[in-house]
């Protein structure tokens, strides 16, 4: 998945799968390198319950890297709202 291919519709239908592969491509996007050499396998990924339209979503480094990484470790991600392509 290319940056010019995340399609935020799915995100709005539960697609928990799809949502994984969006926040990690976010992280390996905007954060520092070791975010980019990680697998999807490895990067730590959960939802935080409470929001009815937003989404939020815990995403981290494995803790493999704890020693090695100085930078950003942990982010958390908000969808918010359904996304409207007719804006």
């Amino acid at each position: 998945m290319s940056q010019n291919e995340i399609n935020f519709d799915y995100v709005y239908e539960e697609n928990e799968e799809y949502i994984r592969k969006i926040c990690l491509k976010l992280c390996q996007i905007f954060l520092s390198k070791e975010w980019i050499n990680i697998e999807e396998k490895d990067f730590v990924f959960q939802r935080l319950s409470g929001g009815f339209v937003n989404q939020t979503y815990y995403c981290s480094l494995p803790k493999y890297l704890d020693s090695k990484c100085d930078k950003v470790r942990e982010v958390v991600i908000r969808f918010f709202g359904k996304f409207n392509s007719k804006l």
